[in-house]
């Protein structure tokens, strides 16, 4: 923290911030209810309680109960898709930060994405092993993050990975059950 290395547990604010491991995750929690988990590499998620429904923003959405609407900008504006969305809330003063305008996918009809999409058809599969899932919310945002990512770095099996697992987490939050996908040749 502030560039100090800390080891888990640990406590800040005089415990109003605590920060444990939890499983696979670092947990952040605050006094006022605050949640926020890290898989220590692709996935983060960040949970309010319900009195605080309609009265937050940003990069976690407006807690309104309409994910269609999760797009906002400091600017009052919306994002025309979860990338632009992301590049607009990036922070400049890190040089580590940047966008990743070199190296864009073709169009979403092009030959490569198509290749692409076939990969993740484990998402998509009525029969398949997330057939349960497809009603979750996010399932459309996790197809076409398979489907990006997997572009992105062609050739290379993590980024399918990382999205199969991280949708199985939300989807087993959610109370739906995930059937077994893991194999020899998959993750």
């Amino acid at each position: 923290m502030d560039g100090i290395s800390l080891h888990l547990p640990f406590q800040a604010a005089r415990g109003k911030v605590v920060v444990f491991r939890q499983g696979k995750y670092a947990t952040l929690r605050t006094d006022f209810g605050l949640t926020v988990s890290f898989n220590w590499d692709t996935h983060v998620t960040a949970k309010v309680p319900s009195n605080y429904a309609k009265a937050v923003c940003g990069l976690c959405g407006n807690f309104n109960g309409d994910p269609r609407d999760d797009l906002g900008l400091q600017s009052k504006g919306e994002a025309l898709d979860p990338r632009d969305f992301g590049r607009k809330w990036l922070v400049t003063a890190k040089p580590s930060c940047r966008t990743d305008e070199q190296h864009v996918c073709p169009d979403i009809n092009s030959k490569v994405v198509a290749e692409n999409r076939k990969k993740c058809h484990i998402l998509g599969d009525q029969n398949g092993q997330f057939r349960d899932c497809r009603r979750v919310s996010t399932f459309n945002n996790a197809l076409m993050e398979c489907i990006y990512d997997s572009c992105r770095m062609r050739g290379q099996t993590k980024p399918l990975c990382d999205t199969l697992s991280t949708y199985t987490t939300i989807c087993q939050a959610e109370g739906v059950t995930v059937y077994p996908w893991r194999s020899e040749k998959l993750c």
